[in-house]
Order: C-alpha cells, then sequence, then structure tokens
C-alpha cells in the first residue's frame, strides 16, 4: 500500500512549485469501502481528459490521508502524490497528457491492491461446503428462487406489457399466433438493422481524417507543412473558404509538430491541439483562430467572409508557415 506514497518515483513528476492542500484525515474504511472510493475517484481523473482544470474540485474533495481497516490491522494510505498531480493539473491543465497518465496508472495499482485485501478465504469444512452450496445456487435451474432486482422487474412488466399488447394487435387483424411470431422477430430483425445502420453512419460522420480530408502518419502519401500552406493560399486566391480553412488548419499543425509542440493524431480534436499550448505561448493566438475557422467549416457548416480569409493568411505568416507580405495579403 505504499505505492502512492513516493512522488519521485513517476516518470513524469508533478510540478514542485505548488503546495499540497491538507484536508483532515477521513475515518478508517472496510477494504470493500477503499476500493469503491479508488474506483469512484478514478471515474472522476478519467472525466479531467475533457476539462484538466477541474481537478481542483476532486482535490478539495479528497482527505490527506486515508486509513484501511482491514482486519486487525490499520492501514495507512498516504496521498501525496494524487494530492500533488491534481494541483499540477489545476495550475497547469496542458500538463494532462503526461500527468494524467502517471495519475491513472497509479489508481490502477491502487485498485488491484485493493482488491487482495480483506479477510481470508474460509478453508474449513464449513466454508468449503458453503461455497460449493453458493455455486450451486448459481446456476440456471434455481434462478427462479433467486430475489428478483428492481431493474429486472421492470424489464419482465415491459415485456408482459409490449407481449399483450401485440396479441391483441394480432386478434384483431386475424393473424394465428405463428404467424404472429413470425411478424414480430421481422419486426425485430429490420429494428436491429436499422439500428446498424444508424451506428454505422454515426461512425462514418465521427471520423475526422474523412471530413476534414486530412493525410495521417498512416497515408502513403505525406504532405508537408509548406505544402499545405501553399494549397491554402491558392485556394485564398480562387475564393475556396472551406478548402482554404481546412489546408491552412493542417498547415498549422504539422508546422507545430516539426516545432516539436506535439505529435498529429487523428483521434485528437482541434480543442485538445489547443490546450497543449500553454496559455502565453506565442503561437496560441494564430492557431486559436485558425482552430476556430476550423470548427466553424467543418462542423458548423458556415461561411467566411473575404477578410477572413485574409486573415487566415495573417494567422499562417504569425506561425512561419507563410513569408511576410505575401501577394495574397499585399492586396488587402
Amino acid at each position: 500500500m505504499a505505492g502512492i506514497s513516493h512522488a519521485a518515483d513517476s516518470a513524469c513528476p508533478p510540478s514542485d512549485t505548488v503546495a499540497p492542500s491538507t484536508p483532515a484525515a477521513g475515518a478508517a474504511m472496510t477494504p470493500v469501502e477503499y476500493l469503491a472510493k479508488l474506483r469512484e475517484l478514478a471515474l472522476r481523473v478519467g472525466r479531467l481528459n475533457d476539462d484538466p482544470g477541474a481537478a481542483g474540485a476532486i482535490r478539495r474533495d479528497l482527505p490527506e490521508r486515508w486509513t484501511v481497516a482491514d482486519g486487525d490491522r490499520m492501514l495507512p494510505v498516504p496521498g501525496r502524490f494524487i494530492d500533488e498531480s491534481l494541483a499540477t493539473l489545476e495550475t497547469r491543465p496542458e500538463s494532462w497528457p503526461c500527468v494524467g497518465r502517471e495519475l491513472r496508472a497509479r489508481l490502477h495499482a491502487l485498485q488491484a491492491e485493493a482488491e487482495h485485501l480483506g479477510p481470508p478465504p474460509d478453508d474449513s469444512a464449513s466454508g468449503r461446503a458453503r461455497t460449493r452450496l453458493d455455486a450451486i445456487l448459481q446456476g440456471r435451474e434455481f434462478r427462479g428462487l433467486r430475489p428478483e432486482g428492481a431493474l429486472a422487474g421492470r424489464l419482465r412488466e415491459l415485456q408482459r406489457f409490449i407481449g399483450e399488447r401485440l396479441q391483441r394487435l394480432f386478434q384483431g387483424i386475424g393473424l394465428s399466433p405463428a404467424a404472429g411470431r413470425v411478424v414480430l422477430w421481422s419486426l425485430a430483425v429490420a429494428l436491429f438493422a436499422l439500428l446498424a445502420v444508424a451506428l454505422a453512419s454515426g461512425l462514418r460522420r465521427l471520423s475526422l481524417p474523412q471530413r476534414a480530408g486530412f493525410t495521417t502518419a498512416r497515408s502513403p502519401v505525406r504532405r508537408t507543412w509548406r505544402d499545405c500552406a501553399a494549397a491554402a493560399r491558392m485556394a485564398v486566391d480562387r475564393g475556396d473558404a472551406p478548402t482554404a480553412v481546412r489546408q491552412a488548419y493542417e498547415a498549422a499543425l504539422l508546422r507545430l509538430q516539426e516545432a516539436g509542440l506535439w505529435s498529429v493524431a487523428a483521434d485528437r480534436t482541434n480543442r485538445e491541439y489547443l490546450r497543449l499550448l500553454p496559455s502565453d505561448h506565442a503561437c496560441r493566438p494564430p492557431f486559436g483562430t485558425l482552430a476556430g475557422r476550423f470548427e466553424s467549416i467543418v462542423y458548423g457548416g458556415r461561411g467566411l467572409t473575404g477578410s477572413d480569409l485574409l486573415d487566415t493568411l495573417s494567422c499562417l505568416e504569425k506561425l512561419g508557415c507563410l513569408p511576410p507580405s505575401t501577394p495574397a495579403t499585399a492586396r488587402s
């Protein structure tokens, strides 16, 4: 249980400039309660992928130290590493890719340790007999003897209600029970096919490389940021706003990748890229402008004015993708 107490073991340690919070220590928990708390914390940490700045709310809810009562033993669980990691995410949300990975790995290790806590198994004859009886009672033939849960009861009532209504409908139109079952199964198959088609269509729409026309690292032909910037300038000259914005955004991604700020990934959104840039970085304002216009074109379907297109080229100049005073901007 000491695995969480040393933040120095991490390959990506949190910032030492942030002092950890010191709420009062919580009461002793059973191993089951401790495992449930860890799982809840892991879920909340996982949601920080969308908003790393919300780490402060999680940090304020945690005690400095947890105590687990494992039989006659009282096991202290220091929470310094978790606290320091959340403090770093609260002040530096852009560190989520590194700090978040270490934090989730440490929580996973703690859950694995917690699953081995608790009283040892009963090896006596009565204990083995009880285990064997529990296994037998879990069989299908004893399913009706076990108490039915609330959800299972509601599903059974819904099934009975639908069955009665369909039976009345089939009797009203003169169908036999066998024909009614055929119609019912046909409807179920048709509904399943419609859901499958809708799911496939949704997955295609969510595929960013297909929608944006990007050339990813797995594409057979790799384009450079210079190619994309030149294509964006030509698209501006002919007034093709969607192509200009897409090419300009891709040029910015590849240019900043070459500068070592990130590695382009097909499943990363424009807002996730923007969070990787520090708030005081010189490239953040022009890249934020391009990312916003890209979102407007791809997801919003909105058009751009001529001044917007020229400003797009100006953003590429600020990012170093185009030389200053290009012919396209000289006309402005």
